[in-house]
């Protein structure tokens, strides 16, 4: 999985904040807060527990990677936890 050009620098200079910030002033937030808001998992629980409406979810994880086989003829987007654009499978 490849980051953006501009994801990789937001984390590089969120990473380095304190050392880059003596010489000028960013405007983003601390690498802890980015990182918390790039897993789409963490995200997705985040706004369900604060009442924010979100699409009906599953999450997946291992041993048991595929429930999803159980409900034939639906269709669904399957999205990695952390990646960059618009990447996903439509089954």
């Amino acid at each position: 999985m490849s980051l953006s050009d501009e994801e990789e620098t937001l984390l590089l200079t969120a990473k380095y904040y304190s050392e880059i910030s003596t010489y000028t002033h960013l405007l983003i937030s601390d690498l802890k807060r980015i990182e918390f808001v790039r897993d789409k998992r963490n995200l997705m629980q985040f706004a369900e527990a604060n009442g924010i409406p979100i699409p009906k979810t599953h999450y997946l994880s291992p041993p048991n990677p595929s429930p999803l086989g159980e409900r034939e003829g639906e269709g669904y987007v399957i999205k990695p936890r952390i990646s960059s654009g618009s990447f996903g499978l439509l089954m």
